[in-house]
């Protein structure tokens, strides 16, 4: 977080250290998250779907593909993205 507090280039500053912090503490993670390997395709299936989906459970875009910084629009086809995507398999 002081990487983000003393930036000055920050302009965000103020608005990602109300964001990040709760009870004083910086809360970017659930409690207890741990990381899994992705060992098999429906796994990997899996956490795309996970991921692709939570623009929209947020409620920031109807539909998956429409969020910009989401590598939804290139599965579907729609857009090239960013980054190079490699496909599990």
């Amino acid at each position: 977080m002081n990487a983000i507090e003393e930036n000055p280039k920050e302009s965000r500053r103020k608005w990602l250290s109300k964001v990040l912090k709760y009870q004083g503490s910086i809360w970017f993670w659930k409690k207890g998250y741990h990381g899994e390997e992705i060992l098999s395709r429906d796994f990997y299936e899996t956490k795309v779907d996970y991921m692709h989906r939570n623009p929209v459970k947020a409620g920031i875009v109807e539909k998956e593909e429409e969020y910009l910084w989401s590598s939804a629009g290139n599965f579907f086809g729609i857009r090239k993205e960013y980054l190079d995507l490699h496909y599990f398999g």
